[in-house]
């Protein structure tokens, strides 16, 4: 799990079909002291994985992704003190949209499908 090792829920409001999450990112994480050294990027894996784990949290059940159908990352993420990722999911079956933008840019686009 991302959670607490990259990432910190701010806030997760909404419904499956509908929703919003804030996340802060913890720019002392392990990840990011390998993933650059002296440049540090969030990698899109972990976008990804952010998402997943913010829609399990939104059913109330552990998910996983099954299948990576169309992700486009925009702008890179980097990790600058507080820095605060916002989240737009919308999950209709197994299929999850969601869009990552930090302060109103966007960063990434994603939709993928979900097992679990």
């Amino acid at each position: 799990m991302l959670e607490g090792l990259l990432y910190k829920t701010l806030s997760l409001s909404g419904d499956p079909s509908a929703a919003k999450a804030s996340v802060v990112l913890l720019d002392d994480s392990e990840i990011y002291k390998a993933h650059f050294p002296g440049f540090p990027v969030t990698p899109g894996v972990c976008i990804v994985g952010m998402a997943v784990e913010l829609a399990s949290a939104l059913v109330g059940r552990k998910l996983s992704l099954a299948e990576a159908k169309d992700v486009k990352f925009v702008t890179p993420i980097f990790p600058k003190g507080e820095t605060v990722i916002d989240f737009e999911l919308s999950l209709e079956g197994d299929v999850l949209k969601a869009s990552v933008s930090e302060a109103g840019a966007a960063c990434a686009r994603m939709t993928i499908t979900l097992k679990g």
